[in-house]
């Protein structure tokens, strides 16, 4: 099964395209896109890459993507066009969490990213990435004072937040950021074993509201 990937959750994004079978995932093609060109870029990356791979659209088989946490603008725009694709082609869809893809890097983890406002995104995760314990907001202070879970290591792919991790005398794994490769390798498994997500309901994975939202809300 051949399968296209999509991230555009951090400062940069990717696209990328993997054929998946009983040997693994391989991917065979991925194109980056630059910070804040995404709106702009990423259908003709699409196309870049499956023309690269020697693929037509209908080929890729099915679609994955980084539904965040994350940059709210990326999530919505990698979403929607997932989405939309999903809907046209009739192509199953899957939606991965950023911090399980960085998570897969360890037996059991907890995943760290930097939300902004010294807060910050936190999943547990085992199974290397495949379960889910929970995922949250948390300030650095609740972070901090989170209660040790046994064989749990700390992974982030933010210098900074590695550094806060640091600091308060925690051993921190420093990886690089997940890209659409990673999507590839943490959806490729479950979508042979045919998991996928209603493109109908799929929705990004915020755990917070947009500062457009809490304005709204301060308004009324």
């Amino acid at each position: 099964m051949n399968l296209l990937a999509l991230h555009t959750t951090g400062e940069t994004g990717s696209v990328a395209i993997a054929r998946c079978g009983d040997d693994g995932v391989v991917v065979l093609e991925q194109r980056e896109m630059a910070a804040k060109t995404f709106t702009a870029a990423l259908t003709s990356t699409i196309e870049e890459a499956l023309l690269a791979a020697q693929l037509a659209w209908l080929d890729a088989g099915a679609i994955a993507v980084a539904a965040g946490p994350g940059s709210f603008t990326g999530i919505r725009i990698g979403l929607a066009t997932a989405k939309g694709l999903a809907e046209a082609s009739g192509l199953p869809l899957l939606l991965v969490s950023s911090l399980a893809l960085l998570a897969a890097r360890l037996p059991r983890a907890r995943a760290v990213l930097d939300a902004g406002r010294d807060e910050f995104y936190v999943g547990e995760y085992s199974g290397s990435g495949q379960q889910m314990l929970w995922e949250r907001l948390l300030t650095r202070e609740a972070m901090l004072a989170a209660p040790p879970t046994e064989n749990a290591g700390w992974i982030a792919c933010e210098e900074h937040v590695a550094d806060v991790l640091g600091q308060a005398g925690a051993t921190v794994l420093l990886v690089s950021p997940p890209d659409a490769a990673s999507v590839a390798r943490w959806a490729g498994p479950r979508m042979l074993r045919g998991e996928s997500s209603q493109w109908e309901l799929a929705d990004g994975s915020y755990l917070r509201r947009s500062d457009a939202e809490v304005k709204l809300q301060a308004a009324r």
